[in-house]
């Protein structure tokens, strides 16, 4: 549910940037338009005035036009240019006023790309703590698992559980520094872990006579689940230890 959301997030400010984005581009290409205009419209209007020189006096009324014309198209080529320079000039401070601080769309922007790999980054992060969980708990097993063994090595059979039940089911009870394991530490194993990976306590049953064990982490969720004998693709699932190996452990994509 939380990816979702922070996948939704990321799209939606993606989108609101994209947006931005655009409405600035768009008023990029007006104040270019403008430019063009200007710069074009000044060069119609001096070809204009060279043009206007050329022209043969006829009488004194024509010289007076010629003139006329000549000063008004200068009149408005110097204004044309005090329009470009305000331009130009408004181009260049526009840099420099942006290298101040950070505009809503620079701001719009990060946050959108902080979104993005949010959506992308902490669904992974969150898969590989819980893998690292389960690599913990299942190291943890077999080093109870070689003590156990070691243990049943030297007298012929395995340590004593609290609940002496069968092969798999039910499992045993959880495992202390006071139980039956207690017989391990420190002689096979320095110390006896406390919990799994996800803060549960481990499960150890033994038949009678003690010549099968089973030790069982329940997962995340620290409730008992199916027992499928194989691999698992979900963190809630148990991991299951018996008899020297893995019945079912995790493997592959994990949910």
């Amino acid at each position: 549910m939380t990816e979702s959301i922070i996948l939704g997030l990321g799209f939606a400010a993606t989108a609101l940037m994209a947006g931005l984005y655009l409405g600035a581009r768009e008023k990029i290409r007006t104040l270019e338009a403008e430019n063009s205009w200007l710069k074009e419209r000044n060069d119609m209007l001096f070809r204009t005035a060279l043009e206007s020189r050329s022209v043969q006096v006829v009488d004194a009324d024509t010289e007076k036009r010629r003139e006329e014309i000549i000063m008004e198209a200068r009149e408005r080529k110097k204004r044309l240019d005090q329009r470009l320079h305000e331009l130009e000039r408004e181009n260049a401070a526009r840099p420099q006023d942006e290298a101040a601080g950070f505009t809503l769309v620079e701001l719009l922007i990060v946050i959108a790309i902080i979104g993005i790999l949010a959506a992308i980054a902490i669904p992974n992060l969150l898969s590989a703590v819980q893998r690292g969980k389960q690599k913990r708990t299942m190291a943890d097993m077999r080093a109870f698992a070689t003590a156990i063994e070691a243990f049943a090595v030297d007298t012929n059979e395995y340590p004593p559980g609290i609940c002496p039940e069968g092969f798999l089911m039910p499992y045993g009870a959880p495992v202390t520094t006071s139980g039956g394991l207690s017989v391990l530490a420190p002689t096979y194993i320095a110390t006896l872990p406390a919990a799994d990976g996800w803060g549960h306590a481990y499960l150890y049953a033994v038949s009678n006579p003690r010549d099968r064990y089973n030790l069982v982490s329940l997962g995340r969720d620290g409730q008992p689940g199916p027992q499928n004998c194989g691999t698992t693709t979900n963190f809630n699932d148990d991991i299951i230890y018996a008899n020297g190996t893995f019945l079912q452990w995790p493997e592959g994509t994990q949910q």
